[in-house]
């Protein structure tokens, strides 16, 4: 998995270590993980506060938004058990989807 951030390189291949370090760090305005096979994870700042969620499935082409913004704390939980390939994060929110022009 590669881990893309707004104020760093990106790293390919990244480890759990890799993303906690970049979690615990100034990682910008948005921090994504990118599967081998296309899958996205997102997280982008929020004007006002936290953090907004979003995420493109890569086998059915669609892509979905939280629809509530996450303190830094859920965040790093949500991509820490993304990256393990868990689902704990998605049960954790209402999703909607994001229609693609």
């Amino acid at each position: 998995m590669d881990i893309e951030t707004a104020n760093q390189d990106p790293v390919r291949q990244a480890s759990e270590e890799d993303l906690r370090g970049i979690l615990a760090g100034d990682f910008g305005s948005t921090v994504t993980l990118v599967r081998n096979y296309g899958d996205r994870f997102e997280a982008v700042a929020e004007p006002g506060g936290g953090y907004r969620l979003t995420y493109y499935d890569a086998v059915s082409g669609r892509r979905w938004a939280a629809l509530e913004a996450l303190s830094l704390d859920q965040l790093k939980e949500a991509f820490c058990d993304y990256f393990q390939g868990n689902w704990n994060w998605h049960g954790r929110q209402t999703w909607r989807p994001i229609e693609l022009v």
